[in-house]
């Protein structure tokens, strides 16, 4: 599914690239791991992310990738010093987005979609409507730092 999405944002430096590690500490934690996908700054190595397809498990018994991904994207949004950021998981043939928000100092919440079921077809288009609407999302984003940057 992912070869369909065209996550190279030349012009902009960014891409979708595999098996990354990511790595935040605080005083009482350490959050640190390897994302299955990442669409972020960087065309070699992620140097910001901004998206993840952060997990994929076979079996959909594995509960805890959801959990996988939430420490990624409050990574993420820490790293970032962002109030928000999107990502995916994905148990077998069964995908789920996500949006986790900062609410304050070391408080966050998450809301997960419903199940989308990659075996039927209007399922699967949903899940690449997703991912275009995120492609876009990030594409108006990384332009819209590289504009201030240059002010």
């Amino acid at each position: 599914i992912l070869s369909k999405i065209d996550f190279l944002l030349l012009e902009y430096e960014s891409t979708g690239l595999f098996e990354e590690d990511l790595i935040y500490e605080t005083e009482k934690f350490i959050f640190s791991g390897t994302t299955d996908f990442i669409v972020g700054k960087g065309l070699v190595k992620a140097e910001k992310p901004y998206f993840f397809i952060q997990e994929f498990k076979r079996d959909n018994g594995e509960a805890y990738v959801e959990y996988q991904l939430v420490s990624e994207l409050i990574a993420a949004v820490e790293l970032n010093n962002w109030k928000e950021i999107k990502g995916c998981f994905i148990r077998g043939e069964t995908w789920n987005f996500m949006i986790l928000e900062k609410l304050g100092k070391d408080k966050y919440q998450y809301f997960v979609s419903h199940n989308f079921d990659s075996t039927k077809i209007e399922d699967l288009k949903d899940i690449i409507r997703n991912l275009l609407f995120v492609k876009n999302e990030i594409f108006e984003m990384v332009k819209k730092e590289m504009e201030e940057e240059k002010e």
